[in-house]
């Protein structure tokens, strides 16, 4: 930013706040006052300026913030203020000037992020100094902008929920997938909270995105093959770019995800008159009184804000007592961004290449997206690691649900029973049910084996089971074109068998069932 940008505002030796400014959407905002306002659709963006005391200090950064309005989005903006905000405040006491910002200081204050273990917060901090430097405003030192500029600081933390796969914040296992997938499919009156969860299942959205969806968005179209099916696509609002306007990107979303947000639509033109191709798709009941100020807060006083997007998942989970089948039926939370790390991770662990996860999860780069990646790779690695034939008594132990009879599977479908199969073909009795509720794609009943589905009963022809599939081993190796994936996945299914009667021999001698 040049001087001459700012040559309006002279005053004294530091140059004077503008009365206003106007942000890259063209909003104004006011910046009179002690509390600013700025514009974003996606959540308040209060900037509280009596949280810092009065002095040169405090006049730079109002300086710097209307340099940000101007150049960033709302909310970086905001997010701007409060970082630079919680470094000037770390210490005490807080310095008022510019010129107690020396080198000193500015070494005490990385020490001290550092034990809080939020040094990369010095980044926009010294973006904010170095920006006074080129300015040469008064009370800035150049020796101190040279130290700082050569400063190595971390970035946030990024992927470590993902790579040590949190299981409070971590990418959902497949058994937990599978739980989610059950409960959102089940007859259900459509709530936002199905609707926010189903989205980000299907796009793994930023919640800021959800926001800002409207009517104009869906669209829905007959199949060709098949007339009586609809075919849903959403016009997603991208917010990862620094654009000025509002652009988009066609998704394709689940037929059944499709079905609740037409429901949903179909109730909000019902409650608030008709269409209205800029009314949000996931809409509150009533306008929020904190946006019926101006006309452009008013434009967006129906939107729900991106901590209400999450909430809104938060609780749907916990109210229909979200629960993955084995190791106890344990319950697990889920929230937006879970649900993106899953949709990442398991696109990753699919094969599907870098560009594609960027593109989906509407990065610019490949940076980000590598982590999902590599935390895949590590996965095949392990998994391929437990096929060993010395580990697999340790990592293959079966980890499912082990019931009594097939009166406690759930769900208690009698169709769903699974028959056991000699490798001659004789029948050999119930080994478990599936609890899918869906067709099966792999090859009953060896198959199940290592299906997150299969509840094995405890009680059933397991050991005839893993002769049958010894069996098949030895036909499969003798053949002159047997691939090594189909000897992997035989493998696989030998060491999963064991796992199962291990895990029923364990039960038997402590007398108990594993539910």
């Amino acid at each position: 930013m040049s001087l001459e940008a700012l040559e309006f505002f002279p005053e004294d030796d530091l140059l004077a706040v503008p009365p206003f400014e106007t942000d890259r959407y063209g909003n104004r905002v006011d910046t009179c006052g002690e509390r600013w306002q700025i514009f974003d659709p996606a959540g308040p963006g209060l900037m509280d300026w009596r949280l810092l005391p009065d002095g040169t200090i405090k006049h730079a950064l109002k300086l710097w913030t209307c340099f940000s309005i101007r150049s960033n989005s709302p909310r970086e903006a905001h997010n701007q203020f409060r970082e630079i905000r919680l470094v000037i405040t770390s210490l005490s006491p807080c310095p008022t000037e510019v010129d107690e910002l020396n080198v000193t200081w500015w070494k005490s204050v990385r020490q001290e992020l550092r034990q809080r273990d939020s040094e990369y917060r010095l980044h926009r901090a010294r973006r904010w100094y170095l920006w006074m430097a080129d300015l040469e405003l008064p009370g800035v030192d150049p020796e101190t902008a040279l130290e700082i500029e050569q400063w190595t600081i971390p970035g946030n933390v990024k992927g470590e929920a993902v790579e040590s796969k949190d299981r409070d914040s971590g990418p959902l296992n497949d058994r937990q997938f599978a739980a989610l997938i059950q409960m959102l499919r089940r007859e259900q009156p459509p709530t936002l909270g199905q609707a926010a969860t189903m989205l980000c299942v299907d796009l793994g959205p930023n919640p800021k995105a959800l926001c800002l969806l409207e009517e104009r968005d869906f669209h829905s179209f007959s199949d060709p093959t098949m007339p009586e099916k609809k075919v849903y696509q959403l016009d997603v609002p991208r917010i990862k770019k620094r654009l000025d306007r509002r652009e988009t990107k066609r998704r394709r979303i689940d037929s059944v995800t499709g079905a609740v947000l037409e429901k949903i639509i179909l109730s909000n033109q019902s409650i608030h008159g008709g269409p209205d191709p800029k009314r949000p798709i996931l809409c509150r009941d009533s306008l929020r009184k904190s946006r019926l100020g101006t006309p452009e807060l008013r434009r967006y006083a129906l939107h729900q804000t991106a901590s209400e997007i999450q909430v809104l998942v938060q609780k749907y989970g916990r109210e229909n007592d979200l629960r993955a089948p084995g190791g106890g039926d344990s319950s697990f939370s889920i929230y937006p961004r879970r649900l993106r790390y899953t949709f990442a991770c398991r696109l990753a662990a699919q094969g599907a290449p870098p560009k594609l996860i960027a593109e989906l999860l509407d990065h610019s780069d490949l940076q980000h997206v590598m982590v999902y990646v590599e935390t895949a790779g590590k996965l095949v690695g392990r998994l391929s690691a437990a096929l060993d034939a010395q580990m697999r008594p340790i990592v293959d132990m079966f980890m499912g649900r082990i019931i009594n009879a097939d009166s406690d599977a759930v769900p208690n479908d009698p169709k769903a029973q699974i028959p056991g199969k000699s490798f001659e073909g004789r029948q050999l009795g119930g080994i478990g049910v599936c609890g899918s509720g869906s067709l099966c794609k792999l090859m009953p009943p060896l198959t199940c084996y290592v299906c997150e589905h299969f509840q094995p009963k405890q009680t059933a022809p397991h050991s005839q089971m893993l002769e049958a599939a010894h069996q098949l081993r030895k036909v499969y190796a003798a053949k002159d074109n047997a691939s090594n994936s189909g000897l992997e996945l035989v493998d696989k299914v030998i060491a999963h068998i064991q796992g199962v009667i291990e895990a029923t021999a364990h039960l038997e001698n402590v007398g108990g069932t594993r539910l």
